[in-house]
């Protein structure tokens, strides 16, 4: 083990452990026991930077009223081999986990949602896909904006968002980097 302060480590040795158990703790933590009128969601996500992406979400509604229901969400997303030469620094891929709030608001009827959302978010990145930085781990804050419409069957639903995040790379200073993003959501509501 590596006596080196983390933030001096290559991104290739340090441990994404603590975001992986920190979303399985969230994931087991929204479940809810049977009669509850709370909602969870689960999501399937596909969004794209060179090449596509795919994630996964979960959200649990804490509070609703007549037109709006309010959620936390957790988001995980992996991109594969964003360049075709070797990786810099071991890292060729782009790795994101995402907390926050959601606001899902009626349009006009019960099958179609605004969805606005913002919380933080941390990823780290292959070189050249945030600015022409090196491969690293970012902090970020992220607001986000969605449109979702119910399939009509199974609580299924399909929402195209666009988010943008403001990120700062860790360890470095410097300012942030407006990352916009494109996602595309496949959410079962139970």
């Amino acid at each position: 083990m590596s006596t080196q302060p983390i933030r001096d480590r290559p991104a290739s040795n340090r441990n994404p452990a603590a975001p992986l158990a920190c979303f399985g703790f969230l994931l087991l933590a929204a479940c809810r026991g049977p009669g509850s009128t709370s909602e969870l969601a689960l999501g399937t996500s596909l969004f794209g930077l060179s090449s596509p992406g795919l994630g996964v979400a979960v959200s649990q509604v804490f509070a609703r009223d007549e037109y709006d229901a309010w959620a936390l969400e957790l988001k995980a997303a992996h991109q594969a081999q964003l360049s075709s030469g070797p990786p810099a620094n071991g890292v060729d891929a782009w790795t994101q986990f995402q907390l926050g709030l959601s606001r899902r608001t009626v349009i006009c009827d019960d099958a179609h949602h605004w969805v606005r959302g913002c919380g933080v978010a941390w990823f780290r990145a292959p070189a050249g896909a945030v600015g022409d930085d090196p491969p690293g781990d970012y902090a970020a804050l992220y607001a986000s904006l969605g449109l979702e419409h119910s399939l009509g069957w199974g609580g299924l639903s399909l929402e195209p968002e666009v988010s943008l995040l403001s990120a700062f790379r860790e360890g470095h200073g410097g300012g942030a980097h407006l990352v916009p993003q494109f996602n595309l959501h496949l959410i079962w509501r139970f």
